[in-house]
């Protein structure tokens, strides 16, 4: 598993989406399984920070997972 604090900046966008950033990690990094969470968008826009984790597959993200972000996690990736 890798966990970081994701830092993003965009000055020319007034807000990016939860989905738009777990799309941009699953690119950067080839893994389909990623938990994002704890999103703040601060004021004046221009900067998100969130934490997340990449999981190498499916049963580690189950094994490691709070059953409550695994819901979120399934359900957010169904839609």
């Amino acid at each position: 598993r890798i966990q970081m604090i994701v830092d993003v900046f965009h000055p020319n966008q007034p807000k990016l989406t939860k989905d738009q950033i777990k799309d941009y990690i699953r690119q950067k990094y080839k893994k389909q399984h990623v938990s994002l969470f704890g999103v703040k968008k601060f004021f004046g826009g221009g900067r998100t920070q969130a934490f997340c984790l990449i999981y190498d597959n499916e049963d580690s993200l189950k094994k490691f997972e709070p059953k409550y972000r695994q819901r979120r996690v399934i359900y957010y990736d169904l839609f």
